[in-house]
């Protein structure tokens, strides 16, 4: 089939968009819809079949994509203030009705007098492919896939030259000219590669570097304040902060408080996130009998994700404000972004089976048990120097 025509897409840019498809379908849990789409693809390369100039059919298509994306949108918990194209389940979603466009214009009939432009709208589509596939911290796919992309995308470029030309009858190269431009090819090549792995292996200094002129003054509360989903990774220019987050009225039995519990801990991110959990409405839990209890009134001076943070061994929580409490413990504030003020019953006893000491079910129990080899070996050390000898996980349950 004649390329040039413009009833096919060149296989550059066939190459890039599969190239984009392998880092989302990498990136998004191995979606099955995306190798369908990719075979499809390169069919179209084969078949000389095309779909209906017809408007009805073409935006037709389009508009039951961009319906399906928006309804499967997830915008069902309030709390969750973060915009849809931050998310990653979404920009999931919208890769995948990019990339099905994106077949549907290699699938369909382009006008003669508008094949650069055909070419120039299919490769942003791939780009925005790409782009939606990045949105993960899994660097790695993408670090490998980004260089074939690139490349592909480069020598698509080709294409919008000789589109409505007349063929032109080439002549034979000279060697030394076919060497040469080898020569830049690979110079170019490796130049790209080195400076890929340059700012991937030095990615912090050269981040740091650039925040110094960017970003002259201290880290933002963000950055040193309260998280609901931590990370273990460098802070741009940190200051310590004299903002004071809690005020406890009261004597604690132990000099900290819990807020949240996580899971499991992978790309340097913990999780499940606060706002991912399944909460339940809570009554505060009954007040402790054996014995007395410390009584404690907690003030919240900043925004810490309507969760509460508790003494471990709080055996009942009195508040004006609805609770709601998750499976591994956590108890957040009902109403949200309210910062009003809470007492804690904190028994001052280990037996205290309050709403922090939920028995975890053997499956989470293995979950928690569990050290992933991502953490730093001076991390795992300093945490079994504070649980002290043996099993620190084991004195927990």
């Amino acid at each position: 089939m004649n390329v040039r025509a413009g009833n096919a897409l060149p296989w550059a840019l066939i190459g890039a968009g599969l190239a984009a498809m392998a880092a989302l379908y990498i990136i998004s849990g191995y979606f099955v819809g995306l190798p369908i789409l990719a075979a499809l693809l390169i069919a179209s390369r084969f078949v000389r079949w095309r779909l209906p100039s017809n408007a009805i059919v073409q935006y037709g298509l389009r508009a039951i994509l961009l319906a399906a994306v928006v309804m499967m949108i997830d915008n069902s918990d309030s709390r969750d203030t973060d915009p849809w194209y931050l998310k990653q389940p979404d920009t999931n979603l919208a890769g995948y009705a990019v990339a099905a466009d994106f077949v549907i214009r290699a699938w369909s009939r382009r006008e003669p007098g508008r094949v650069r432009e055909s070419l120039g709208i299919a490769t942003v589509m791939s780009a925005l492919i790409f782009t939606a596939a990045t949105n993960s911290y899994r660097r790695a796919p993408i670090q490998a896939i980004a260089p074939i992309y690139a490349l592909l995308v480069v020598l698509t470029l080709r294409d919008f030259t000789t589109i409505q030309q007349p063929a032109v009858k080439r002549r034979s190269a000279a060697p030394l000219l076919i060497a040469l431009r080898s020569m830049a090819i690979l110079l170019t090549l490796g130049a790209a590669f080195a400076i890929i792995f340059a700012v991937t292996r030095y990615e912090n200094q050269v981040t740091n570097w650039a925040m110094k002129f960017v970003k002259p003054r201290p880290g933002s509360r963000p950055e040193i304040g309260f998280n609901a989903s931590p990370r273990l990774t460098a802070v741009f220019n940190p200051a310590p902060s004299l903002e004071r987050t809690l005020l406890v009225n009261g004597r604690l039995t132990e000099p900290h408080l819990r807020a949240v519990a996580f899971l499991s801990y992978s790309h340097r991110q913990w999780s499940p996130d606060a706002s991912s959990r399944a909460y339940t409405s809570f009554d505060g839990g009954e007040p402790w009998r054996a014995g007395s209890a410390n009584a404690l009134s907690i003030t919240r001076f900043t925004n810490t994700s309507d969760l509460l943070p508790l003494p471990l061994e709080a055996s009942a929580i009195h508040s004006n404000d609805p609770l709601d409490k998750e499976d591994a413990g956590a108890v957040r504030d009902g109403n949200n972004g309210s910062i009003a003020p809470y007492d804690v019953e904190d028994a001052k006893s280990p037996a205290a089976q309050g709403p922090l000491a939920t028995a975890p079910t053997a499956d989470t129990r293995a979950a928690l048990l569990a050290i992933s080899e991502e953490i730093d070996p001076k991390v795992i050390e300093l945490a079994r120097q504070v649980a002290g000898d043996g099993e620190p996980a084991k004195k927990v349950f």
